[in-house]
């Protein structure tokens, strides 16, 4: 699925497309978490090396930006959005996550919210689907 964005989407940072998306869906009733913020450097026990902590120390590595959920799904799912400037590249783990369907790679506000439409059609709820299109209309975003 392509989606197309207004002009200033090759300017934005992918902290800048986080919070758009995560302010966007919380006001159209998602809960919206986020992960890796926590995550800083950590001394190796054998050796001193500062790395980034995975694993019990930190964030399994590939794991996605947002989890976005709306208590009207009535059932334990979530969506994992992997967040990407335009040029941004996502790592092995993350494109790994991505091709196994357990995250979507997005690069802009329009990509998350088609996602998130597709997710609310399946389920049926044709009410939260037209909220969702209204707001890609309002915004002049367009599903291809």
């Amino acid at each position: 699925m392509a989606v197309q964005k207004r002009n200033n989407a090759s300017r934005q940072s992918e902290a800048s497309i986080q919070t758009e998306i995560r302010s966007l869906l919380i006001v159209l009733g998602y809960t919206v978490m986020e992960t890796g913020k926590g995550r800083s450097r950590v001394s190796c026990r054998s050796c001193g090396a500062k790395t980034f902590a995975t694993g019990w120390q930190g964030n399994t590595p590939g794991l996605p930006d947002l989890y976005v959920h709306r208590s009207g799904w009535q059932q334990p799912i979530a969506v994992g959005l992997e967040l990407k400037a335009k040029d941004g590249k996502p790592s092995d783990a993350q494109q790994w996550l991505a091709s196994q369907c357990m995250t979507r790679i997005v690069r802009s506000c329009a990509e998350a919210l088609s996602i998130v439409l597709d997710i609310e059609l399946l389920l049926g709820h044709a009410d939260q689907a037209s909220k969702i299109k209204d707001t890609l209309a309002m915004n002049n975003w367009e599903k291809l």
